[in-house]
């Protein structure tokens, strides 16, 4: 990678170990600025609350909670200002995300730094380091800004969590600069702000401070990344808009109409006040958060940790998933997995080779897992006699250690890449196109393979694809830029924050639903910007955990998985839980409009409403919590269906919703024809959609659950006795129906049922996912 160098911020002589005078220093900081990553201005509690306050679910919560309170029903108006609590909350925590994730990255920066200025060295916090100061940087110091190298020996920086680098970089002072007005360095020569220096001492000409510097320009993107609406919070406050306008027209209606039909003001406020509280849809908002509230629970059980409740829904429809390699799915380790020596050579001799060519200083993590192979595996080795050693270098590719063998005698061990050491061995045309081709099937294997003298040692292995498309960072920036798509790959290597952030964004403008892993500060951008940022908890950053909307306590990637799978159960709970909540309330709204309307007393009084509203509530909340299973997942095509329910399935809404009403009505005037009282035909009405609710939940849960089961039984079980017990029916102003009664109940619900059961499983939250266009993938499994 290069990095272009404004040559007007460096000082004239900028090659020399002379720092800068005091004048100069207060010009360029009042030029350029104080060296402080700026993100947005921290928002005040009340701001957040204002801009939270905008989200028309919780003025419809709040409106929904004034009525029942304007008519007395103190609980369901409770429990609506309740609802408000962890709705509001998300918000207010989606809002300060941003800013947290900022400050996490701004406690990565240096906050001294040691500087040459008017001819000797001072130490002065970090902001106030500016372009042109020559720093001296010791080994375990931070980089304050980004600078050119000018002077030191031995330098190696760790970079990961800025780069994703796992291996310390080696770094080497700059001799001149390319011509031109802003020439591209190659970032050896850089030192960069946040990254650590890990040996030797560096003398660092700063070039770039601020929110100019690669630290600050991660800083700016994960501030400006917005998080938007998920497309099931769209598709509930859709469907809720939807039943509050229907709502609202039936309760003008039939105002009206009692109105003309002459019952009276009273009983055309009760009328439409009745119906009002039947129709609003208020279990949806509330079943949404106690949902989510489960599957945050249940994520927890499983070493997930939840930021963001609405994640739960994301996770479930991921399509594509981009994951960070070092820290995430590797342990940023090395380990000697596997000796190839060539013909005639033992492993130990190979072995052997490899721990001369190692040095113990710098703590290299290749010396190290190659001196610890050799001390296990070679303990007999003693320690060499170093007469010389040529480190390796960017150039070079390759290590030489010039050991004393014995009395008079030298040993030339070399390790380093395998086209480089391979080229200075004499080897014959078809021994190079074997090891060619052993070289190749290692590298399909996902392992480091180094070479020693003639032969090859491998380090450390990672699980890749069968035969995965490989792509450099600045190759997929270039196709992007190209094409504007992503071109069918497998691996991203050596991609810098901006490159992973490109990508992430480009497969969601071609509708895959992406969750980004990650754990170090250069991984941030991709988890702001995808559907679903997930964290390392035990290897992952604080500025990772922060940008994140998951955390995988256990760093364990099958965990994703399960995770996965659990977002996808929580779908389909709430799709049957919305599906049971409208199959149930088709009918209850529908003849509570229908009766009056014809003219009849009311069919309902509002004792009558509170009694199906306890039944319907807890029914809701509780039947539909059935657990992932585990298996196979499906792999679902991108980008899929934003919608809650298919025509399809809102015909059968419709179909069974009205069959279920037309029933109620029919057994309710047939009572009324046999010449019983309005108490016993409500009785009717109210046993009919009692066994309609405990029926309809039955039937979408298949009673898999011990929870589903305790529900529908007392439900019903309540009910009977509340209608049958004539003391008890008479507290809620019914009469016990007969036998016959009870015989069209059972042909009312039995009818209703028909569709539901002949639709079968697609009727019940099963619906199926298509695969995506594009590379495939073996579905990976949830334990």
């Amino acid at each position: 990678m290069r990095v272009l160098v404004p040559v007007e911020r460096l000082p004239h002589g900028w090659e020399d170990v002379r720092g800068l005078e005091a004048e100069e220093v207060l010009a360029r900081r009042a030029r350029y600025g104080r060296n402080d990553v700026r993100g947005r201005p921290r928002r005040s509690a009340l701001q957040s609350l204002r801009e939270a306050g905008g989200d028309p679910m919780l003025w419809f919560l709040v409106g929904t909670s004034t009525l029942y309170f304007a008519l007395g029903e103190y609980v369901n108006g409770l429990v609506m200002l309740l609802a408000l609590v962890p709705l509001l909350g998300m918000d207010v925590f989606l809002h300060h995300r941003t800013q947290a994730s900022t400050e996490g990255l701004r406690g990565r920066l240096a906050e001294r730094a040691t500087v040459s200025r008017d001819g000797h060295e001072a130490e002065v916090p970090a902001e106030d380091v500016v372009p042109g100061d020559l720093l001296r940087v010791e080994a375990g110091s931070t980089f304050p800004a980004d600078g050119l190298v000018v002077r030191g020996q031995g330098l190696q920086a760790e970079e990961s969590s800025l780069t994703g680098e796992s291996l310390p970089v080696r770094k080497r002072p700059l001799e001149r600069l390319p011509p031109g007005a802003e020439p591209a360095v190659e970032v050896v020569h850089w030192g960069l702000a946040g990254t650590r220096l890990l040996t030797g001492t560096a003398w660092v000409r700063i070039v770039l401070t601020g929110p100019e510097t690669l630290y600050g320009s991660i800083v700016r993107s994960a501030g400006q990344e917005a998080r938007a609406r998920t497309p099931l919070q769209h598709a509930v406050a859709h469907l809720v808009a939807v039943l509050v306008g229907v709502a609202a027209a039936l309760c003008a209606v039939l105002a009206l109409v009692r109105l003309r039909q002459g019952f009276g003001w009273l009983d055309a406020l009760l009328s439409a006040a009745t119906l009002g509280v039947a129709a609003l849809p208020e279990e949806f908002p509330v079943a949404l958060t106690f949902f989510l509230g489960a599957g945050v629970y249940r994520l927890a059980r499983r070493q997930a940790l939840v930021r963001q409740a609405v994640s739960v829904e994301n996770i479930g429809r991921v399509s594509c998933v981009c994951s960070d390699k070092t820290g995430t799915l590797t342990e940023g380790l090395l380990r000697v997995t596997r000796l190839l020596p060539s013909p005639g050579t033992s492993p130990r001799a190979l072995l052997r080779t490899a721990v001369l060519a190692s040095r113990e200083e710098g703590r290299d993590p290749l010396d190290v897992a190659l001196l610890e192979a050799g001390a296990r595996d070679l303990p007999e080795l003693p320690a060499p006699t170093r007469e010389a050693t040529f480190p390796f270098t960017e150039d070079r590719q390759r290590e030489t250690a010039v050991v004393r063998q014995g009395p008079g005698t030298l040993l030339a061990a070399v390790k380093g890449a395998p086209e480089r050491v391979l080229g200075l061995c004499t080897l014959s045309e078809d021994a190079r196109r074997e090891w060619a081709l052993r070289l190749d099937a290692l590298a399909r294997e996902g392992l480091k393979v180094i070479a020693c003298a003639s032969r090859t040692l491998d380090a450390a292995h990672w699980h890749g694809g069968e035969h995965p498309v490989v792509l450099t960072g600045e190759a997929l920036e270039a196709r992007l830029a190209d094409t504007g798509r992503v071109p069918p790959v497998d691996v991203v290597a050596r991609a810098l924050p901006a490159q992973k952030y490109a990508l992430v964004k480009a497969l969601r403008r071609q509708g895959e639903v992406v969750a980004a892993t990650g754990d170090g500060v250069n991984d941030v951008p991709a988890l702001q910007a995808a559907d679903v940022g997930i964290a390392m908890g035990e290897r992952g950053t604080r500025s990772a955990r922060e940008a994140s909307s998951i955390v995988l306590l256990n760093d364990d990637f099958g965990t994703l998985v399960r995770a996965i799978a659990e977002g996808r159960q929580l779908f389909s709970n709430l799709q049957r839980c919305f599906l049971y909540l409208l199959l149930i309330h088709i009918p209850l709204v529908g003849t509570a409009a229908l009766v009056p309307l014809w003219g009849k007393s009311l069919l309902y009084l509002p004792i009558h409403i509170v009694w199906l509203e306890l039944i319907i509530h807890p029914t809701a909340m509780l039947a539909f919590q059935a657990a992932a299973k585990p298996g196979r997942l499906t792999p679902l095509r991108a980008r899929p269906a934003a919608r809650f329910f298919s025509w399809r399935e809102w015909t059968l809404l419709t179909a069974v919703g009205g069959l279920m009403a037309c029933g109620l009505v029919w057994a309710y005037a047939r009572c009324l024809s046999e010449g019983h009282d309005v108490e016993r035909a409500r009785a009717v009405a109210m046993a009919s959609l009692t066994l309609a609710s405990a029926t309809f939940a039955a039937v979408l849960t298949r009673l898999r659950t011990r929870t589903a089961r305790w529900v529908c039984a007392l439900s019903l079980g309540l009910s009977v006795l509340l209608i049958q017990v004539p003391a008890l029916a008479a507290l809620v102003g019914l009469h016990p129906p007969g036998a016959r009664d009870w015989g069209r109940v059972l042909v009312a619900v039995a009818a209703a049922l028909v569709p539901l059961l002949v639709a079968g499983p697609h009727a019940r939250g099963g619906r199926g996912h298509r695969w995506r266009t594009g590379r495939r993938a073996p579905a990976p499994e949830a334990a």
